[in-house]
């Protein structure tokens, strides 16, 4: 049989039985191998989409562009906004900061931003890193784990507005 067919199955069973029906109908040890090997599949499709997963050794800073910073500051970025559990940040650079309409070009970012602002993240936690897809060869960009706390972020420029 399938693997796929014995994942679906097992879910199914899962959602609309209890464990015991699984493990009854297919027997502990098939039941097992499938689900781990499901679960194993899964866990690497979403490690190819965004790499390695890294943990931070010391405290660091990352630019995000938003259109709503200040209210970020008031807030602080949830996990799940937008449905994803990850923020998408870059490193800071030395020089100049490149203007809304640059950056969302040269970052392959799909709605419109006003400004940037400074994230101070703490040791511990964890991000992948990965090239911008679609937007400006060789640019990198960090996505983090977890939660942004308001007091983690600066506004860029917003005094200047």
């Amino acid at each position: 049989m399938n693997k796929w067919v014995i994942g679906l199955l097992i879910s199914t069973l899962a959602l609309f039985g209890s464990i015991d029906s699984v493990d009854a109908a297919l027997g502990k040890s098939v039941a097992r191998s499938a689900t781990k090997s499901a679960t194993k599949r899964v866990m690497r499709k979403i490690s190819q989409k965004l790499g390695p997963l890294y943990r931070l050794r010391k405290s660091r800073t990352f630019i995000r562009w938003s259109k709503r910073p200040r209210m970020d500051m008031k807030e602080g970025i949830p996990t799940r906004r937008h449905g994803t559990p990850h923020i998408f940040t870059q490193r800071v650079k030395l020089g100049r900061k490149p203007s809304p309409a640059n950056a969302q070009r040269d970052l392959n970012i799909g709605h419109r931003v006003s400004n940037w602002e400074r994230i101070r993240v703490s040791p511990g936690t964890r991000y992948h890193v990965r090239t911008v897809k679609g937007g400006k060869p060789n640019e990198k960009e960090f996505i983090l784990h977890g939660e942004i706390q308001k007091s983690s972020i600066t506004c860029g420029n917003c005094a200047r507005k």
